[in-house]
């Protein structure tokens, strides 16, 4: 009986230990909460790829910030460009890591703040320190080309794109962050030929003088502008201006018409108003513009300060036709583009508007004028581009000039100047020591037949080999050329050397050319390999080159052939094998020890297979029929997927390699247009197919899919991927560079 109360006894002051330390420790543990999670700051954290660089080149920032809960929990970043003592954090970019040309000159600091999910935040310890170099030098240099017919007429500068309107397609956008390499963006084709541009936020405005059209382009994303809106402007559109979003549209002998294009793929006429003369010049600024009357030596003020009821306040009657003007802060700056007239007015307020100065006579014509910051920029028929003073103590005061940059229609913004000619688009830079220097310029290139890609070379073939550097396919650059005989169809490449073949249509022979592209020699020069004939494709592999061809001689007309050389070394190259096909040879693949052929005359054709292991002892297989003409093939692990076309449509065919040399046939689908070219990269297919390209999922060679169609203007004909880089090859306008993902 004792021990049991003892027992007892025993429990009782061990429950009552327990719960009274549990309680000193904060409470019950079986009900109380846990304690809430504290959100603890970020820590911000960041380095640039470079700390001296000149003006007008692209820095990269990078984030390298922390957080204590997790690097997720970061979800804000704010850059500021321009940091500084008195002058406060304002932030200038909200990306995680981006690309910064600065403008001016001099040593910069860059401040970075991170924010969390809580809304703690967090500044750089030091702000970083960027040196910039505005050193007066000139440097005019070519860069890539990469487009056949870009020929400008006018153009437009809002940040570091240029907008460049050309009466052929439409609009060309170049990226200029890099002002030695300015690069071809995107393009964007409209149905009417355009006269006129202005851009302003997210849009892009092009007017047609011949058929009275505005249309609206949409910007946000340079790499792929289009057409939002389409409208008719009735009677005759001789230029525009923009302003606060709406369009002042000069009409000649009918006026002038107020556009309210604030919801672009809404835009809509708001007013009118007949000046009773014929408008021709325009611009705006704030409350005013500034009409120059086309037949009669006057120019027209108009209140703009609201859009719908524009009217006019002031006519002044001057001495000669100006047909140029701009406005700046109430003064006005007119021309005459067939004289050296250049004539400051003050027109602040309109109804005392009177002539202040001339500009000193240079004795050449005026083509063009515009202004950026403080200073008016005058080019001349000469090739000349003047800076002069704004300030009103000494207007038109020299600064500096550049000499030899033909062209004959500028714009001014942003702290660049584009020139453009009859083929060329100039990007000069603007430093803060007064000087003006023309870095480089983007011209048209012959059009293009092939590529080949290997490492950081892009290799184009037409009239010539010419070889760029593609470490950044945002800022290629032209690293060789080298002059073919004859236009050249193919080319291929190890890496140390381009294969070449120019087809027999233009010398009697097909011929192989092997180029060093390191030093750019010729170690082979034009090979004869067939008679009369033209290449269908050739692949390089292990010394080896496999090349097949199609028949256009005087006989045989519909037949092709299959050929190995052994090219190790490529000077002593030698035929090891050559066989007959039954129609023109158009593509070759190689696969685990097989060549994969495809060849094919009017609807119809199929796939050769051979076993070429080893190439000396090559031998045919199979022979398969495809359901339409056999144009190209790409092959992907266990399958081959074949370009076929008809008279009337083209077919992407699947076929599983079922045995060594061995094809089963497992699915066809509709490809849209011609299908010329076929490309794979991982589970998608890229066809080239004249109308642009077209991509598939095949990741079910059962069940293909079609994505997307990217269709442009020209004729696509082959293409390369390159990580997230599609490149085609257009044999109307060159070849384009597109970012995948």
């Amino acid at each position: 009986m004792n021990r049991i109360l003892a027992l007892h006894l025993l429990l009782f002051v061990s429950l009552f230990l327990t719960t009274n330390l549990s309680c000193s420790r904060g409470g019950n543990i079986l009900t109380s909460p846990p304690d809430p999670k504290v959100n603890q700051q970020p820590i911000a954290a960041a380095h640039v790829s470079t700390v001296e660089v000149d003006v007008g080149i692209g820095v990269q920032f990078f984030d390298d910030s922390t957080d204590p809960d997790g690097d997720d929990d970061i979800v804000k970043w704010e850059w500021d460009f321009s940091y500084g003592p008195g002058i406060g954090f304002q932030p200038e970019s909200e990306e995680q890591e981006p690309v910064h040309v600065f403008g001016e000159g001099g040593t910069h600091e860059v401040q970075l703040r991170v924010t969390d999910l809580g809304g703690l935040s967090d500044l750089l310890d030091e702000p970083l320190i960027v040196s910039i170099s505005d050193s007066n030098y000139f440097n005019l240099q070519e860069i890539l080309t990469v487009d056949n017919e870009i020929i400008p007429f006018d153009v437009e500068v809002q940040s570091h794109f240029a907008y460049i309107l050309t009466p052929e397609f439409g609009l060309a956008i170049l990226d200029t962050s890099n002002t030695y390499q300015p690069v071809l963006l995107s393009k964007c084709y409209v149905s009417h030929s355009p006269q006129w541009i202005e851009v302003e936020g997210n849009y892009v405005y092009l007017l047609s003088q011949y058929d009275s059209v505005l249309i609206i382009i949409n910007i946000e994303n340079p790499l792929s502008p289009w057409v939002i809106s389409t409208n008719q402007i009735h009677n005759n559109a001789e230029n525009m201006a923009i302003q606060d979003g709406y369009l002042y549209i000069c009409q000649g002998w009918e006026g002038i018409s107020i556009v309210d294009v604030s919801i672009p793929d809404n835009a809509s006429i708001v007013g009118h108003i007949d000046i009773g003369a014929c408008a021709a010049g325009i611009d705006v600024y704030e409350d005013y513009a500034v009409i120059l009357d086309k037949d009669e030596s006057a120019f027209y003020i108009l209140d703009i300060s609201t859009p719908e009821s524009t009217h006019v306040v002031r006519t002044v009657n001057t001495q000669i036709n100006f047909d140029l003007v701009e406005l700046n802060n109430g003064y006005a700056y007119v021309a005459a583009s067939q004289s050296d007239r250049l004539v400051l007015y003050d027109i602040d307020p309109p109804e005392l508007t009177y002539p202040i100065t001339e500009a000193p006579h240079a004795g050449l014509n005026i083509t063009d004028i515009d202004i950026m910051g403080n200073s008016i920029y005058v080019y001349l028929e000469n090739s000349s581009l003047y800076r002069l003073s704004l300030d009103p103590a000494t207007p038109f005061s020299y600064i500096s000039h550049l000499n030899s940059i033909p062209g004959f229609a500028i714009a001014a913004a942003w702290g660049r100047i584009c020139i453009i000619s009859e083929s060329r688009v100039y990007v000069v830079r603007v430093y803060t020591d007064g000087s003006i220097i023309s870095h480089g310029y983007f011209q048209d290139l012959d059009f293009a037949h092939d590529i080949a890609i290997s490492g950081n070379k892009l290799l184009i073939v037409s009239d010539s080999l010419s070889i760029f550097n593609i470490s950044d396919p945002n800022f290629p650059s032209k690293v060789g050329e080298i002059e073919m005989l004859g236009t050249s169809t193919k080319v291929e490449t190890d890496g140390q050397y381009a294969y070449v073949l120019t087809p027999g249509w233009s010398y009697l022979d097909n011929c192989l050319s092997i180029i060093n592209i390191n030093t750019l020699e010729i170690v082979v020069d034009r090979r004869r390999l067939s008679y009369y004939k033209g290449f269908g494709d050739i692949i390089i592999q292990n010394g080896y080159a496999y090349i097949c061809n199609l028949h256009f001689g005087f006989s045989g007309w519909g037949t092709g052939d299959f050929q190995i050389w052994d090219i190790d070394p490529p000077a002593g190259l030698k035929s090891v094998g050559f066989w007959g096909l039954d129609g023109l040879g158009s593509d070759v693949e190689l696969n685990n020890g097989f060549a994969y052929v495809t060849y094919g005359y009017g609807d119809s054709g199929g796939i050769e297979v051979f076993d070429v292991d080893p190439p000396e002892s090559g031998q045919r297989l199979n022979q398969y029929t495809t359901l339409l003409r056999a144009r190209a093939l790409a092959i992907s692990g266990d399958y081959v997927f074949v370009i076929t076309q008809g008279s009337s449509e083209s077919n992407l065919e699947a076929y599983k390699i079922s045995g060594p040399g061995e094809l089963e046939f497992i699915d066809s689908v509709t490809v849209e247009g011609y299908a010329e070219r076929i490309v794979i990269d991982g589970h998608h297919a890229y066809i080239a197919n004249f109308q642009g390209v077209q991509i598939f999922d095949i990741r079910d060679p059962e069940n293909m899919t079609s994505l997307v169609s990217y269709f442009t203007e020209g004729n696509c004909i082959n293409l390369e991927v390159d990580g997230d880089y599609l490149y085609m090859v257009d044999s109307e306008y060159g070849v384009r560079i597109i970012k995948l993902r």
